[in-house]
């Protein structure tokens, strides 16, 4: 049996979040969302915010700073959607729940 022991140095913490400069009009402040960096550009999915979900997808450059909604309404919305990019960047998305449909 082979046992790796791996000793990993901290040397500063994250104390908060900083606002990016951008242009577009961003999301809606939501949470249970998924976030996927891919390419240079982050993509959002779903979400839900005061009692709703969200069925939108967005995507931020970071190279420009620019939000873009991609789509809105056209597929169920998702809270807490399972989500991951395949070896050929395309975004795979399962289950999530649906409360407003009764879905899981």
């Amino acid at each position: 049996m082979l046992l790796v022991t791996i000793s990993v140095a901290v040397t500063s913490f994250v104390t908060g979040w900083k606002r990016l400069p951008s242009t577009g009009t961003p999301p809606d402040p939501r949470q249970r969302s998924s976030l996927h960096h891919v390419n240079g550009s982050l993509w959002l999915l779903g979400g839900r915010s005061h009692g709703s979900n969200y069925a939108d997808m967005w995507n931020f450059d970071l190279q420009n700073e620019y939000w873009e909604k991609v789509t809105s309404g056209s597929h169920s919305s998702r809270d807490s959607p399972v989500t991951w990019i395949d070896e050929r960047g395309d975004m795979h998305v399962f289950s999530g729940n649906n409360v407003n449909a009764g879905l899981k």
